[in-house]
C-alpha cells in the first residue's frame, strides 16, 4: 500500500463524513449502501487520498489516524484492538476479536493483515460490538478494506521507490477492459529491507522484511441486474522484526549459567544464536456475485484462503542455545456469505447466512530442534442474521437486528508421535442491536445505541487441554452525533462497555516448552470519549484532529499471571489480582492531529500532509509490571505531481524526531525481552501514470 498509489485511487480525498455528493465514500457498516451521517454507528472513515496525506503506508499505520484503535504486531500476527477490546491468545484457531474484511471477504487469520495493497480504496473502521451484521469474533467492532475493482477505461500506474535501511519498494496497478462486460485489474507489490536491528554475534539484520503480494481480479457484467467479481491472490513475505528481541534486565538466565555469554541490552540490537524468521505465505480465490431482483439486491460472497507461517526465534536472548523457538502453522478457510438488502415503504431491511469451515493446523512445535507438540482445530460455524430500519415519524428512524450464531471445534493433540487426543465442544450466541437516530437535517444526526457482542471459544494451542475457553460475551451502550458541511465535519460519541467471560491466555517459555493458562475470567468495564474533527481552514489547508479518551479497567480479575525475576536467572509466574488495574492495550489518551496543505506550484501541484500521533502509557500484562511509556510519531508526506497528473515524486518521512518507543514487553524463563519500535525512516518515490 504504497503512498503515490493511495493518492490516485477514484475515491474522495477527504473524510467520508464530508458532504460532496460525487466523491463520498459508499458506507457499507450496515450490510447495505448508505452515508456516514446516516448510520448510526460511531466510524473512521479514510479514503486512499486520506492516508496518502498523512503519510500511512501501511495497513499498520491505520492505528495512528484512528482514534481508540491499536495494531500491534505479535511475531507474524497483528492483533486489533478497538476501546480496550483485543486478545491475547494466539495459535491454531484463534481470531482476533475485531473482526476483519476485504472486498466483503472475512479474514480471520490476523497474520494475513501484514500485507501492503498497491490498490486501496477505502478504509472503514467500524467502533462497537458488530455481532449483529459481522457475527463471529466482531466484539470490538470491524476493520473493512476495500480495494479498486476494474473499470471499463484503460489505466495504469507504477511506483518505484528507495529508503532507509536499504528499503526498495515497487509496484503497479493496471486495469480496463478485455471484452464487452468483461474488465480486469492487477495490482502487484514488492518491499525488502534490511531493517534496523542488527544482530551482534552474527553481525547480520535480524529485523530484514521482504515481501511481493499479486492480485488479479475480473469483472463480469453478465447482465443489466446480474454482475460477478473473481479475484485471486497470492502473497509471500518475510518479517521477523517483532520476533527480534534484546534484554530488558539484568536478570537473565544465559549469564547465570555461563559468564562469557553474550546477551545484548542495547537498543536495536539483538544477540540470537540463530536465524530469526516470520514467513507466512497466503495464496486466496474469491467469488463475489450482485443480483438486482427489482424489490431486492442478492449478494453472495464465496472465498477460500490458504496460508502457511514459519515463526522462528531465539526466546532466551543470547548466544546460547538454551531456548530456540519454531513453530509452523497451515491455515485454510471457506467462507460462504449471502445477502439479500432491500427496501419496504418506510423499511430498509437485510437479512443473511454465513457458513464458515475452518481447519488450522501445527505441524509441529519444537524447542531447540525437538517436537514437543502438534496439534490441530477444525471449527465449523453458520450463522443467520436479519436487520432493519423503520423511520417512524418525521426525522425518527428506529433500528433492530438479531444474529443466531451457531459454532463447532474440534480439537486435537498429541506428541511428536503416536496418536492424537480428540476433543470438541459447541456454541450457541444470539447478538442483538437496537439503535435510534433522529435527522436534524441532511447534514447532522444523532443516535442511542445497545449492541451485543461474542468472540468465539477457543481452545488452548501450546499447553493442550480437554476444555477450552468458553466466549467472551460484551454488551455495549452509546450515544452519539454526527454532523458535517462542506469544509467542516464534527464527530462526538460517548460509551459504555460491560466485557465479561474474557478469554486470557498467558505464555512461559521453558527449556521444555511453552506453557500456556487459558481461561475465561471475571469482568471489565470499559467507557470513554470519542472526538473527529475536520476543517478545511483555506482554500489550500485543512486540519484534521481525532482523539480518544478510553476507562479500561478489570473489575474482577483475581488470579491473574504476574511475574518474578529467579535469583539464578529468568522470569518465573506468579498470581497476583489484577482487579482495578488498566486493561492490556488500552491507552487512556490517544488521537492524532493532522494537517494538509496544497498549492500550486511550477505548472503542478505541491502537497505537504503531517501527522502528529499521541498515546499515553500502555500495558501488555493485566498485571501492570512492565509499563511502555506513552510516545509520540511524527509523520511526514511531501509530493509533487505535474500538471497533467502523470507524474508524482514523494517523500515520506516516518517517526521523523527518531522517538524512541517499546513495541512489547515479554518475560520468560530465561529473560525479559524486549521488542524496539521503528526508528526515524525516510522513502523517496516516483510514480508514473498511464
Amino acid at each position: 500500500m504504497m503512498a503515490p498509489n493511495l493518492a490516485y485511487a477514484q475515491t474522495a480525498e477527504s473524510t467520508g463524513n464530508e458532504s460532496d455528493a460525487n466523491e463520498a465514500i459508499v458506507i457499507t457498516a450496515e450490510r447495505r449502501n448508505s452515508t456516514a451521517i446516516e448510520t448510526p454507528i460511531t466510524l473512521t472513515v479514510l479514503s486512499a487520498g486520506q492516508l496518502q496525506e498523512t503519510g500511512a503506508t501501511g495497513v499498520r499505520d491505520l492505528y495512528t489516524v484512528t482514534p481508540g484503535l491499536r495494531l500491534d504486531q505479535f511475531g507474524s500476527n497483528i492483533l486489533p484492538a478497538i476501546r480496550g477490546v483485543s486478545t491475547t491468545a494466539s495459535g491454531v484457531g484463534v481470531s482476533p476479536n475485531v473482526a476483519v474484511y476485504l472486498d466483503g471477504f472475512y479474514l480471520p487469520n490476523p497474520a494475513s493483515l501484514n500485507f501492503e495493497f498497491p490498490d486501496i480504496e477505502n478504509v472503514q473502521v467500524l467502533k462497537g460490538p458488530q455481532g449483529t451484521l459481522f457475527g463471529r469474533n466482531a466484539t470490538g467492532g470491524a476493520i473493512l478494506m476495500k480495494t479498486r475493482d476494474p473499470g471499463s477505461t484503460p489505466e495504469g500506474q507504477a511506483t518505484l521507490g528507495y529508503g532507509t535501511y536499504d528499503e526498495r519498494v515497487a509496484n503497479a496497478f493496471v486495469s480496463g477492459p478485455l471484452a464487452d462486460r468483461l474488465y480486469a485489474s492487477v495490482a502487484v507489490s514488492y518491499r525488502s529491507t534490511d531493517g534496523y536491528t542488527r544482530n551482534i554475534v552474527t553481525g547480520e539484520k535480524d529485523g530484514y522484511y521482504e515481501g511481493w503480494y499479486i492480485r488479479g481480479k475480473l469483472r463480469f457484467e453478465a447482465t443489466d441486474w446480474l454482475n460477478f467479481n473473481l479475484r485471486a491472490e497470492h502473497g509471500a513475505i518475510d518479517d521477523p522484526i517483532t520476533w527480534v528481541f534484546r534484554n530488558g534486565a539484568g536478570n537473565d538466565l544465559a549469564s547465570a549459567l555461563n559468564p562469557d555469554a553474550i546477551i545484548t541490552s542495547e537498543r536495536y540490537k539483538s544477540s540470537a544464536d540463530i536465524k530469526t524468521i516470520g514467513r507466512k505465505r497466503l495464496d486466496g480465490i474469491y467469488l463475489s456475485a450482485d443480483a438486482d431482483l427489482g424489490f431486492a439486491t442478492l449478494t453472495s460472497y464465496t472465498g477460500y484462503q490458504d496460508e502457511y507461517n514459519v515463526n522462528q526465534f531465539d526466546f532466551d536472548g543470547s548466544d546460547q542455545a538454551l531456548v530456540n523457538f519454531r513453530y509452523d502453522l497451515d491455515l485454510t478457510t471457506f467462507t460462504q456469505e449471502l445477502i439479500l438488502a432491500g427496501e419496504t415503504g418506510s423499511l430498509e431491511w437485510s437479512t443473511g447466512a454465513f457458513l464458515l469451515a475452518k481447519n488450522d493446523k501445527m505441524p509441529f512445535m519444537r524447542i531447540n530442534g525437538a517436537t514437543l507438540l502438534r496439534d490441530s482445530v477444525k471449527t465449523d460455524a453458520y450463522a443467520l442474521f436479519a436487520d432493519g430500519t423503520y423511520n417512524l415519524v418525521s426525522d425518527l428512524f428506529v433500528t433492530a437486528g438479531i444474529r443466531y450464531s451457531h459454532e463447532k471445534k474440534t480439537f486435537k493433540f498429541g506428541g511428536a508421535t503416536g496418536p492424537l487426543v480428540s476433543t470438541d465442544k459447541t456454541w450457541e450466541s444470539w447478538t442483538p442491536r437496537f439503535v435510534l437516530r433522529y435527522q436534524f437535517d441532511n447534514n447532522t444526526s444523532a443516535f442511542a445505541s445497545y449492541a451485543k457482542g461474542f468472540a468465539a471459544g477457543i481452545y488452548s494451542a501450546f499447553t493442550p487441554a480437554l476444555e477450552p475457553a468458553d466466549p467472551e460475551k460484551l454488551d455495549a451502550f452509546e450515544v452519539g452525533f454526527k454532523h458535517s458541511r462542506s469544509g467542516f465535519s464534527i464527530d462526538l460519541s460517548t460509551f459504555f462497555y460491560k466485557y465479561k467471560d474474557m478469554q486470557f491466555v498467558s505464555y512461559t517459555t521453558t527449556e521444555t516448552g511453552v506453557v500456556s493458562a487459558l481461561r475465561n475470567v471475571g469482568r471489565a468495564e470499559t467507557y470513554g470519549l470519542e472526538a473527529a474533527a475536520s476543517v478545511d481552514l483555506t482554500d489550500s489547508l485543512t486540519f484534521r484532529v481525532n482523539g480518544a479518551y478510553t476507562h479500561g479497567e478489570y473489575k474482577e480479575f483475581p488470579g491473574a499471571v504476574g511475574y518474578d525475576p529467579v535469583p539464578s536467572g529468568g522470569w518465573t509466574t506468579v498470581p497476583v489480582d489484577a482487579s482495578g488495574n488498566q486493561m492490556l492495550r488500552t491507552p487512556r489518551w490517544s488521537g492524532n492531529l493532522a494537517l494538509v496543505y496544497k498549492q500550486a506550484l511550477a505548472g503542478g501541484e505541491l502537497q505537504l500532509g503531517t501527522n502528529l500521533f499521541l498515546t499515553s502509557k500502555i500495558y501488555h500484562d493485566p498485571a501492570n509490571q512492565f509499563k511502555i511509556s506513552g510516545y509520540h510519531l511524527l509523520d511526514v508526506n511531501v509530493s509533487w505531481t505535474t500538471g497533467d497528473g502523470n507524474w508524482t515524486f514523494a517523500v515520506t518521512g516516518k517517526n521523523v524526531t527518531d522517538k524512541y518507543y517499546i513495541n512489547y514487553w515479554d518475560p520468560t524463563s530465561a529473560a525479559l525481552l524486549v521488542n524496539d519500535g521503528i526508528p526515524a525512516t525516510v522513502r523517496g518515490t516516483i510514480t508514473r501514470r498511464f
